[in-house]
């Protein structure tokens, strides 16, 4: 015999066992819910059974989201040698990507700069909480600016003008608050594309 493994072969009684497991699955397989993605190669909804958010393991199974930490990198333990080698070629790597998008950044036009500064302030890698707290605060800056905008529409002053004003004073003073607040999530540079 070669230094190999030796290889056994099932029971009959193991292998009946399993003919019979694998024809359950088979004939409930049919019932299951269908992934549906888009296959490149034929062009059909792709048969694969869905998992709970709809998609097969292979169109959607390991989507990180959610977390707020999908974007961060996790680095390897340092308790072994090739730990430590792990952890030195992670770190080649990331400064490597680095620096190409530094690279990439050199040779954008002026115009694909400002497309990139638009998204990138609406795709600010923060947790799902944050990003509604910004939508609330441009909801009700929006919501300010329209009240400013009929009160300034109207030049006859009603009875109560000195109130509107205390009310304008206030909106105008949120409207700065929000302004910076969301300034702050804009400068934000943690992210992916940091």
């Amino acid at each position: 015999m070669s230094g190999g493994r030796r290889r056994t072969r099932p029971s009959p009684a193991r292998s009946a066992n399993a003919r019979v497991q694998a024809g359950k699955i088979n004939r409930r397989r049919h019932l299951m819910p269908k992934c549906g993605a888009h296959a490149k190669t034929t062009g059909l909804p792709c048969q694969q059974p869905a998992m709970g958010n709809g998609r097969c393991y292979f169109h959607g199974g390991a989507t990180p989201k959610g977390d707020g930490r999908w974007h961060r990198p996790i680095w390897p333990k340092m308790d072994t040698p090739e730990g430590i080698a792990r952890f030195y070629k992670k770190g080649a790597e990331l400064t490597d990507r680095n620096k190409k998008r530094e690279r990439e950044a050199k040779q954008r036009s002026p115009t694909q700069v400002a497309a990139y500064e638009r998204w990138r302030a609406t795709h600010a890698p923060t947790t799902a909480a944050h990003r509604a707290a910004l939508r609330e605060a441009r909801r009700q800056a929006a919501q300010a600016i329209d009240v400013l905008k009929a009160s300034s529409a109207s030049p006859a002053r009603s009875v109560d003008a000195s109130a509107r004003e205390a009310e304008i004073i206030d909106l105008r003073a949120q409207i700065r608050f929000w302004d910076r607040e969301i300034e702050i999530a804009e400068n934000w540079n943690t992210g992916v594309f940091a």
